[in-house]
């Protein structure tokens, strides 16, 4: 629901300001005027974050430390090596990242590597097992 700022003048001729939710700019103006005998003026605030957003919000540098870009990409190459798939390497790198930038995209990367591996499964079940094989292409092939 709508918050709306408003000022007005109450019945002693003070001025009165105050915030109030309503279901539009009419019920608002109907609600104050039912207090206060003169709206001077009535605006929609707009949505304001909430608190826990403040927490999360991220000061600073935004640059990832080549460092820390540089140890997760030995930990992934490391971990793919292993067999392990890269939406589930993913996941656990990002799990282990303490950098919360590199930790965001590590999470939404493995959402989207597990979604792709889910269309990849659908297609290996439409089109036969082999058919996976023919959507990956090597470094500078091309395919028409």
């Amino acid at each position: 629901m709508p918050s709306f700022s408003y000022r007005a003048l109450g019945r002693d001729g003070k001025e009165v300001r105050g915030v109030l939710q309503a279901e539009s700019e009419t019920a608002a103006v109907t609600r104050i005027r039912d207090n206060y005998p003169v709206l001077l003026s009535i605006s929609e605030q707009a949505d304001k974050k909430n608190a826990s957003s403040i927490l999360q919000m991220e000061i600073g540098n935004k640059q990832v430390k080549p460092k820390a870009l540089s140890v997760l990409c030995s930990q992934f190459a490391i971990t793919l090596r292993s067999g392990m798939s890269i939406a589930r390497a993913m996941r656990m790198l990002a799990g282990q990242c303490t950098d919360k930038r590199l930790r965001k995209v590590m999470e939404d990367l493995a959402e989207t590597a597990f979604q792709c591996g889910i269309l990849l499964d659908v297609g290996a079940e439409l089109f036969g097992s082999g058919s996976a094989d023919n959507l990956y292409l090597a470094p500078g092939q091309h395919r028409f």
